[in-house]
């Protein structure tokens, strides 16, 4: 059994950029991008996580990775794909922590 069987992914989106040399506006970007591998968990129990702003959010998804993964900011549109090309889900961030062991994202 894989410790982090599946991808995960974030909605990348760049500001169009202004080239002054040409006096023109480039165009920006937005797509998946691969962020590493990971393991989901379903939450079923209706778990709520407070916030410094002290609000309780709930979160459906836990989404587990290797700790060394890129930093994801919160309110950020994450999926997670399986091996077969499928998509398990797809969310929000809610949260985010990076242990010492492994990094965690609440969705």
């Amino acid at each position: 059994m894989k410790q982090y069987p599946y991808k995960l992914e974030v909605f990348v989106k760049t500001d169009a950029t202004y080239d002054p040399d040409t006096g023109s506006w480039i165009p920006g970007s937005e797509g998946w991008q691969y962020f590493g591998k990971c393991r989901d968990e379903v939450n079923n129990s209706g778990t709520r996580s407070n916030q410094n702003d002290q609000i309780k959010y709930e979160y459906t998804w836990l989404i587990q990775c290797p700790k060394d993964l890129k930093p994801i900011n919160i309110g950020s549109t994450i999926r997670v794909i399986d091996k077969d090309g499928n998509q398990r889900m797809t969310g929000e961030v809610l949260r985010t922590k990076y242990d010492q062991m492994h990094a965690r994202i609440w969705v």
